[in-house]
């Protein structure tokens, strides 16, 4: 019975995040910048789903958004900087 909480939870945050995702089409400029891994070239942003962080950057000329990492809201942010910055 446990597991299947479990299982069910994780799909909830999983169609929750993908649906975040999905949404980033329509405003992505909406969302903040991550001002520690961006640069001049490369301006990353931050989409909030619950306790995560969806990382992303926009590439304007494709038309296209694209997400580069996702992260629980509690993990330290130089996690993104060692891997970003």
């Amino acid at each position: 019975m446990k597991e299947e909480v479990s299982k069910e939870t994780a799909e909830h945050v999983r169609n929750g995040i993908l649906a975040t995702i999905k949404d980033l089409a329509e405003m992505p400029q909406k969302h903040g910048i991550v001002h520690e891994i961006s640069d001049e070239q490369t301006i990353f942003r931050r989409a909030l789903k619950w306790s995560y962080k969806i990382i992303f950057n926009i590439h304007e000329a494709k038309l296209m958004v694209r997400v580069v990492e996702i992260i629980h809201t509690k993990r330290h942010p130089d996690v993104l900087i060692e891997k970003f910055g």
